[in-house]
């Protein structure tokens, strides 16, 4: 029994994968959950940040913006490292209904995220990463499609 154990506490940890690859992968599933218009999806985290400060944001806000389901696309992937926090810095374009019409807006984002450990198999703990924060860092640009 304990070598079983072992070979798959052995297998686990020879599989799993890289970090770059793990947050590449949470940042596909954050723009998945705003394509979907699940809770926490890349351009909620976005609008929150943005909007902060500018006005008092209400659930309604929120449930505007998962409603809406965008399209989100980040083209630059160049991570930095940082042990058990990471950050990319890219411009990030969505298409935006409103109103019946299609609208394209872009601007410049740091996208922050944390790693987590779970446990797999209930023995064997696994790293995990999920993008905690979208932040704002200029050039916001707003048109009609």
């Amino acid at each position: 029994m304990v070598v079983g154990l072992v070979v798959t506490y052995l297998a686990v940890w020879l599989s799993r994968p890289t970090d770059e690859q793990l947050i590449i992968e949470a940042l596909d599933e954050s723009i998945a959950m705003s394509r979907e218009g699940r809770p926490g999806g890349i351009y909620e985290k976005f609008y929150v940040d943005f909007a902060f400060g500018v006005s008092d944001l209400t659930p309604t806000d929120i449930r505007n913006i998962r409603m809406a389901q965008h399209e989100v696309t980040v083209p630059h992937r160049q991570i930095e490292l940082k042990g058990d926090s990471a950050s990319i810095t890219s411009p990030m374009s969505a298409e935006i209904p409103i109103l019946g019409d299609l609208f394209s807006t872009s601007a410049n984002v740091k996208i922050i995220f944390s790693a987590e450990t779970e446990m797999k198999l209930f023995i064997v703990p696994v790293r995990t990463w999920r993008v905690t924060d979208v932040l704002y860092q200029g050039g916001m640009r707003l048109g009609k499609d």
